[in-house]
């Protein structure tokens, strides 16, 4: 068990064979990078909009990740707070990106219990001989170590957030 900071996910040591990877969406693979509506701010005395776009905060590493996870036969499933009725929301985030949200398994807390509590009662973890946990929440990253101690914990730093 440890805990790592990170900013690619090339930085994710896998080091046996059957991993199972468990990721975080916002903030983690996703980045919602702040942009102004053209359109309101080149008018006089209109309010500016704000857009928030989602980005991949790391399209190379997590292409080299997910290629690693196959050819140790492991799998690669999204662990998120946001609410299950946000499903919608949540695959056009995917598709932005380029991920086909249909070939992953996505969990949803609701924010309602802690993912550490989450993973405990509702994930298979049993076949698999390496857990990995990805999130940009400390917070997060203990309530699993308080319920799994022997998981590989990453916390993912987007280190070029707004440039």
């Amino acid at each position: 068990m440890f805990v790592k900071t990170i900013a690619s996910f090339n930085d994710i040591q896998l080091k046996i064979s059957r991993p199972l990877v468990i990721c975080d969406i916002d903030e983690t693979i996703l980045h919602f990078n702040p942009t102004i509506d053209q359109t309101k701010s080149n008018q006089c005395n209109q309010p500016i909009k704000i857009i928030y776009e989602p980005t991949h905060t790391d399209l190379d590493g997590f292409i080299e990740l997910t290629k690693r996870i196959n050819e140790l036969k492991g799998k690669l499933i999204f662990l998120t707070a946001r609410k299950k009725e946000d499903e919608s929301y949540t695959r056009n985030n995917f598709k932005s990106i380029g991920l086909n949200y249909d070939d992953y398994k996505v969990y949803y807390t609701n924010n309602k219990i802690s993912k550490g509590e989450y993973i405990y009662n509702y994930i298979q973890t049993s076949d698999y001989d390496n857990i990995i946990f990805i999130d940009d929440r400390a917070d997060y990253i203990n309530s699993v170590l308080d319920y799994m101690p022997y998981v590989d914990c990453y916390l993912f730093y987007i280190s070029n957030a707004y440039s």
